[in-house]
Formats: structure tokens, sequence, C-alpha cells
């Protein structure tokens, strides 16, 4: 088997110009550790979670135990899909990571390992994961967290996880690898004058004449000095209020597989915003 392997995603954006209850599945799992910092004199240590479910799941009460202790608040709730940090410090760690989290939990994470449980408001244990120092564990991790490689993996066990990519040192800054660039040719574009069919976020989604292709970013109206765009939709004053936009391209996970992927999108415009995003991974 090659020691990567290729995914096809598309994203599919909605921007929308205009104005503008919580079933629990316990399918969270304890997804990231941050305990071997090479910040010695930073609190930067952190356990990362993940809802792997379909629903969000109300935390409220939860807590993280064993090797530090930390109680969720009233109120806590994980989307589905979405990520969760629980942090020594929560100023340190946004100031360094950039990354907003809970905290400040009490202990620290032993360097040698020890035991983090996760456990719901009842006290019974949802997830639990006993870290090593060494082989079958990441040995690589001086200065990196160590990260699940997929949240359907028993995440107690030590080949399911590897170190991650992030910097260990200051000045050791780590740029993320950008899949689509800012000004990328390669969007199709459909203008908002009526809804495409309701799968045009799907991979194999078959576009028709509606959709322009070969479409740089940035798009929009109104040039100015300051913000200047390489396709005009001049007809898009009085006429339509959103666009659906595609773009197709490839991941290549030399380094193993993804946690995660993130779009940044800038809109310049006075009005209100109501973005609707939505993607999905062919492997």
């Amino acid at each position: 088997m090659q020691s990567w392997r290729r995914a096809r995603l598309y994203w599919a954006l909605s921007i929308w110009l205009c104005g503008c209850a919580v079933a629990q599945t316990p399918d969270v799992v304890i997804n990231e550790i941050h305990y071997d910092s090479d910040l010695n004199t930073q609190p930067v240590e952190f356990v990362e979670l993940f809802n792997a479910g379909v629903s969000p799941v109300d935390l409220s009460a939860w807590r993280l135990e064993d090797a530090m202790s930390y109680q969720f608040p009233e109120g806590t709730v994980l989307e589905a899909g979405d990520y969760l940090v629980v942090s020594q410090d929560p100023d340190a760690v946004l100031s360094w990571f950039g990354v907003d989290s809970l905290g400040p939990f009490e202990g620290r994470l032993n360097n040698t390992g020890e035991r983090v449980k996760l456990s719901d408001e009842a006290g019974q244990a949802v997830d639990s994961v006993s870290y090593r120092l060494g082989f079958p564990w990441p040995t690589d991790t001086q200065g990196r967290s160590i990260e699940l490689i997929h949240p359907s993996l028993d995440n107690d066990l030590g080949g399911s996880w590897r170190a991650s990519g992030f910097p260990g040192e200051l000045g050791e800054p780590i740029d993320p690898p950008v899949f689509v660039p800012a000004n990328s040719s390669q969007w199709s574009l459909r203008k908002g004058t009526s809804e495409p069919a309701a799968d045009w976020t799907h991979v194999n989604y078959e576009q028709d004449e509606s959709w322009g292709t070969g479409i740089q970013t940035p798009v929009g109206y109104d040039h100015t000095p300051d913000y200047q765009v390489n396709t005009d939709l001049a007809d898009m004053p009085g006429y339509y209020v959103s666009i659906y936009a595609r773009h197709r391209f490839f991941l290549v996970p030399i380094l193993g597989p993804f946690g995660r992927l993130k779009m940044n999108t800038k809109v310049a415009t006075p009005a209100a915003l109501r973005f609707h995003m939505a993607a999905e991974i062919e492997i």
C-alpha cells in the first residue's frame, strides 16, 4: 500500500450579503495531549477533545481528571465535528498557539506518562488515555503534542497516536500547507439568482451551464484602491445577494492522516454577513 493517500475534496461556500437544542451523543474523545513543552517557563500544557459524533454534546459538569483536574462549566456544548481545548493557562496558550481554550486546569501533565480521564456529569468514564514515554507511543515529542491519528482508533494504544507538527521553541514558526491560495483561478462560481441543486456541495456534483469556471479570487464589485478584485461582479448590486463557490483540490498527507482543515475567508463589505460552508472528502 502506498505510504500516502490522495483525498479529493470540494469546499462549497455560499455567501449571503444580508442582515440578518441539543441531543447528547457520547462520542467525545481525547484527541490531543501536550505534555512535553520546550517552553519550560510557560504554562502551555493542554488537552484537546473532539466530538466524533453527529450531534452536539452538553459537557456541563463533565470532568478531566487523574493527571490533572478540570470541571467544565454549565452551558459548555461541543458541537459535532468540533474541537475543544482545556489548558494549563488559557492566556499563555492563546499567546503562543493562537488558540482559545478553557481553563486553567489544576495540576500538570507528567512528561513520562500518566492517565487522562474524561468523565460525564454522573462520574461515568467517557474516555481514558494512559499515555507513556517511548515506543510504541510517539518518541519525537519534545516540544510537540501527541495527536490521535483518527477518532475511531483506540486512543489508549500508543500506535494510534503521532507527534504533532507545531513548533516547540520560540522563533520556530511552522507555516501550515496552503491547498487553495487566496488568488486561485480554479474556482467555479454560480450567481445567486436562484438556488442550485441540493447536492451542489457533493464531490460528484455535475455543474451545469449556470456555473462559471476558471474564476479567480478575490471576487466582488465596487473596486477601491484598498481592495482590488480579480473577478468583477458588476451586476450583483440590486440583482442577487449571494454566490455559490466550489473548488477542487487534492490532499496528499505525506506526514500522515489529516486532523483538520481550516478555511480562511475575508469579506470587505459594510453589509452584515451570514456564511454557509460545506465540504465532502472522498478518500
